[in-house]
């Protein structure tokens, strides 16, 4: 089911999960293909997914410090994930949110940056940053 494209008429919302998660499929071959996603290769125990539609769009690694986007991802998908992203790690901590590389680049100058800033970031010194509000 998590691989499963939605129909035309659902509205899904993206999916945060983490890899060590029992529900992770992503990195199981499927019986109708041999091969794994070679995006979603093996990641750190503290790495999250972000799926969308059956896909994954996102990685996120070291509480969100580096993120990995899958190519061809439009920025609409980008931003829905980065807030979904936003909302499973402000469940775990009080503290900002801090996006120091998008796909291995600095934060800052990503090509994503707006898709980003749509989602409530905001370019700081050292990468992006979301503010906690207190």
């Amino acid at each position: 089911m998590l691989r499963r494209p939605a129909t035309p008429e659902e509205d899904v919302a993206p999916v945060v999960m983490s890899v060590t998660d029992p529900a992770n499929v992503y990195s199981l071959p499927m019986p109708h293909d041999a091969a794994c996603d070679p995006f979603v290769k093996p990641r750190s125990r503290g790495a999250l997914f972000v799926t969308l539609d059956g896909v994954v769009v996102m990685i996120a690694e070291r509480r969100g410090e580096r993120i990995l986007i899958r190519p061809s991802t439009t920025e609409e998908v980008i931003t829905r994930g980065a807030a979904a992203l936003v909302a499973h790690l402000s469940e775990q901590t009080t503290r900002d949110i801090v996006v120091e590389t998008i796909d291995g680049q600095p934060a800052s100058g990503s090509m994503h940056l707006e898709a980003f800033r749509a989602a409530g970031f905001r370019r700081g010194t050292v990468g992006l940053r979301y503010y906690r509000r207190s």
